[in-house]
């Protein structure tokens, strides 16, 4: 895996969306948000500070919110559309 701007952290983790388009489009795609809670998740996993390792979980439960909604707009779009 490569590492990216800060050798600690996933590339993945640091690379950052491209445009207005990139970026709604993942608004709107549970994947990406999924795999950001797993993401966050593992991250929380090499911490060996118990506060920090929550805070990650708490980012990932975030993320997932986060999918929920995505989830929920697209359902709503379908049954408008």
């Amino acid at each position: 895996m490569g590492r990216g701007r800060n050798s600690t952290f996933p590339e993945s983790v640091c690379r950052q969306p491209k445009g207005p388009k990139v970026r709604s489009r993942r608004l709107d795609d549970t994947g990406y948000w999924y795999s950001r809670a797993e993401e966050a998740r593992a991250i929380g996993e090499i911490f060996t500070d118990p506060e920090a390792a929550r805070i990650m979980s708490e980012i990932a439960e975030g993320y997932e919110r986060l999918a929920e909604r995505a989830a929920e707009r697209a359902s709503n779009a379908k049954s408008r559309g």
